[in-house]
């Protein structure tokens, strides 16, 4: 049985191997800024507040894709459950087996299977959404010194022509940022 998902293991410890080269090729590893458009930019908000990437970054810029609102995980049950679904259109049992299959053959077998990203307790421990306001109310949750957010006044709407109960980007954004208390220029 999977308990924890892999996701931003491979995404972490890229960040990390810049870091630790960066300078080779004259960069600062104190001021590495991550960058992402999109499902890059979920990733990136969410490595902002995952705690194995502290101390990896120190800015980021998140264009139309951040890690709230529609683009916000799903909870640990739903993956975990999305998960074995998959394992089981497959036949898969065991994490050794899952380990060894093609990828065509998982990719086909999630297809329709309406899997994304999910809290797992270990890289994405909470909702990043309520690690972000913990951030701004002083916890340490929030490893950037500064992060630009962007985003169209379509984002997000594929998903609520979906599902009408989801917001847009631009107004989970707002939303978000009026409970966290933290300033945001929602002009375009």
């Amino acid at each position: 049985m999977l308990r924890h998902s892999a996701w931003g293991i491979d995404l972490t410890l890229t960040v990390f191997v810049v870091k630790e080269h960066i300078h080779e090729f004259g960069g600062d590893h104190e001021r590495i800024t991550l960058f992402g458009g999109e499902a890059g930019a979920q990733s990136a908000c969410a490595l902002i507040v995952s705690p194995w990437s502290r101390d990896l970054m120190s800015r980021a810029i998140l264009e139309s894709g951040p890690c709230i609102g529609a683009g916000a995980p799903t909870a640990e049950t739903e993956g975990l459950a999305a998960s074995h679904l998959i394992m089981q259109k497959m036949n898969i049992a065991s994490l050794k087996d899952m380990r060894a299959a093609k990828a065509e053959d998982i990719v086909k077998a999630a297809a329709d299977s309406n899997l994304t990203w999910s809290i797992d307790e270990w890289v994405m421990p909470a909702d990043p959404g309520d690690l972000f306001k913990a951030g701004a109310d002083g916890m340490d949750t929030i490893h950037a010194d500064a992060v630009l957010l962007g985003s169209t006044v379509v984002d997000g709407h594929r998903q609520t022509d979906q599902d009408p109960n989801v917001p847009t980007t631009s107004s989970a954004l707002t939303t978000f940022f009026t409970k966290a208390g933290l300033t945001s220029d929602m002009s375009s």
